[in-house]
């Protein structure tokens, strides 16, 4: 957004991403590179026959499909570039501009590009869905997503062949993650963790609260991350050791206790714990700190975890959900179980 100072067109790709998420890669690739967002983004507005512009063209190859050991060559940057001169924007949209396009002949990972219009760039996009290092670097991305921050080799080699079998339709290479036995393997169960954006929308959903779009934005950014303005092609890290410095660690405390209202001057919604607790069926100490504990930490959690959470409430005296303190003690009961460890994973 710093650069193409136009959010709706972050939004509008956003929105086309999400309809198309499931269904081929090879769309999604045209849907970005026919972003005025990317086009402005990676200079493509500014790509011409008489100065190609390859920003967007190594981009294309070294983040979006084939990585940065992909095999391919400068020469092949050099050649991409061409093919994408004349790719511009006119009233807000993607638009083809015939005159400043390179229509010659081009040749990209060993084979020939035909010159001619726009439909060079479709047949690029067709060839890089189809090769072995996309299948390769996209199921990195995906099993890196879904199942750990450091995937077995066998497991994204498997993800690739299907990748590739598939013709890249994206649901059927999340078919595979999904029912692949690392996945459901123990030692893969909640190690990843929460990004800002996973860890502020799961309190804002846990606690039916209210979502103030402003405060979530200004919530992630303090916590390292700034939605559609990260300031590298590469986007936000999907690895837990980029989001848990002590510093991030406190923005993430300090949110707890702003949206639990523990703090002034937070702006944020009233949230009511007690109609939380009282629409579930808990009245019973035992009972609201076993929900809570449910509810915020997916069933995992400790004896030790479970006595601190009940002394907690009860630090002040025997705990009544009618009596008038009783609010402020849950709040305190939720901030306290949201500060345990196991509330940072997914």
């Amino acid at each position: 957004i710093n650069k193409t100072q136009n959010p709706t067109w972050e939004l509008a790709e956003n929105n086309n991403f999400r309809i198309n998420a499931l269904g081929n890669f090879r769309d999604l690739l045209a849907i970005s590179a026919k972003s005025p967002a990317m086009l402005t983004y990676l200079d493509t507005i500014d790509n011409n026959k008489a100065e190609p512009n390859e920003n967007y063209a190594r981009e294309l190859l070294e983040l979006h499909t084939m990585g940065v050991d992909g095999g391919y060559s400068h020469t092949d940057i050099e050649a991409l570039a061409r093919v994408f001169t004349g790719w511009h924007i006119a009233n807000e949209q993607f638009s083809f501009n015939t005159e400043q396009h390179d229509s010659n002949d081009k040749l990209i990972l060993g084979q020939v590009i035909t010159g001619g219009g726009v439909e060079e760039g479709e047949q690029v996009f067709d060839i890089l869905a189809k090769h072995p290092a996309t299948a390769q670097y996209i199921c990195y991305k995906l099993s890196q997503v879904f199942i750990s921050d450091t995937p077995a080799q066998l497991l994204v080699n498997n993800c690739a062949a299907r990748f590739l079998s598939s013709h890249a339709d994206i649901y059927q290479v999340m078919q595979f993650l999904l029912t692949s036995a690392e996945f459901v393997h123990a030692s893969h169960y909640r190690i990843k963790i929460k990004t800002p954006v996973e860890y502020v929308v799961g309190i804002i959903r846990a606690l039916n609260a209210e979502p103030d779009y402003h405060k979530i934005n200004d919530a992630t950014t303090a916590m390292g991350l700034k939605l559609f303005e990260s300031s590298i092609p590469t986007g936000w890290s999907e690895t837990g050791d980029d989001w848990l410095s002590s510093n991030f660690l406190l923005q993430r405390l300090r949110f707890n206790n702003r949206v639990l209202h523990l703090s002034s001057n937070n702006n944020l919604p009233e949230i009511s714990l007690i109609q939380l607790i009282q629409e579930n069926g808990y009245e019973t100490v035992d009972g609201i700190v076993g929900f809570t504990l449910n509810l915020l930490l997916n069933r995992e959690f400790t004896l030790l975890e479970f006595t601190m959470a009940q002394n907690i409430l009860t630090d002040d005296g025997p705990f009544n959900i009618n009596n008038s303190d009783s609010e402020i003690r849950l709040k305190r009961l939720f901030s306290t179980v949201m500060s345990f460890s196991g509330y940072q994973y997914q």
